[in-house]
């Protein structure tokens, strides 16, 4: 049951200052949960390890930061105590990535976006999914939830990111990047498959470049 009057988010006593939740406990006012800063924190960390056998450490470590971003606000707080709502937590992040960083961070978009539904399309749509380019253009405060602007006291973000170390083809530099943005998702889907979301926070999770590449391979035969 939730109360009549709505819950926020979880206030610290000592400095007063708004504590958002990315998982639920078992009490009502969250404070037994997963604080969203250490979720975040820790799916960028292991993102960023497992990103490191194919050079995109930097990239998936910043993807992991953005990918919960939309849980920083009071919508996605009442739905962690039950409320029967439904928030876009995904897009917020894309849209930073892609404005902060441009290309690169377009790339990491397709990722932030994805980590749910699963890749969109760039600008066809897919199966019951938005493509990316629509998705960018919502307005928060209308179409998906403002932030609290407490995001960027916690979240700390680089002006710029160093592109891939790639060397490109003459004739497939866009399958390169396609295949290299793939891989980076393939970090998501394997933490989405690994890592429990219970109090418990177990985080040991580890992803070969075997595995990487297999799969990549297998989501790009299967998509053509």
């Amino acid at each position: 049951m939730i109360k009549s009057q709505s819950y926020i988010a979880h206030v610290r006593k000592t400095d007063n200052q708004a504590v958002y939740y990315a998982h639920s406990g078992k009490l009502e006012d969250l404070s037994d949960g997963q604080t969203l800063l250490a979720h975040l924190s820790k799916v960028s960390e292991i993102a960023e390890q497992n990103a490191q056998w194919f050079g995109a450490k930097e990239l998936a470590k910043y993807a992991g930061l953005l990918h919960d971003l939309g849980k920083y606000c009071p919508e996605f707080q009442r739905r962690l105590q039950g409320g029967k709502i439904r928030v876009d937590h995904a897009t917020a992040g894309a849209q930073v990535a892609a404005e902060r960083w441009q290309l690169i961070g377009k790339l990491l978009a397709y990722c932030i976006a994805g980590h749910h539904a699963g890749l969109a399309n760039g600008i066809d749509e897919g199966e019951q999914r938005s493509n990316l380019e629509v998705r960018l253009k919502l307005e928060p405060g209308k179409d998906i939830p403002h932030l609290d602007p407490i995001w960027e006291q916690e979240i700390k973000l680089p002006e710029q990111l160093k592109p891939p170390v790639l060397k490109l083809h003459k004739t497939w530099q866009g399958f390169q990047f396609a295949f290299f943005t793939r891989m980076i998702f393939h970090v998501w889907l394997m933490l989405t498959e690994r890592i429990p979301t219970t109090i418990t926070f177990n985080w040991k999770v580890k992803i070969t470049l075997t595995e990487s590449i297999l799969h990549c391979s297998l989501c790009v035969t299967s998509s053509m």
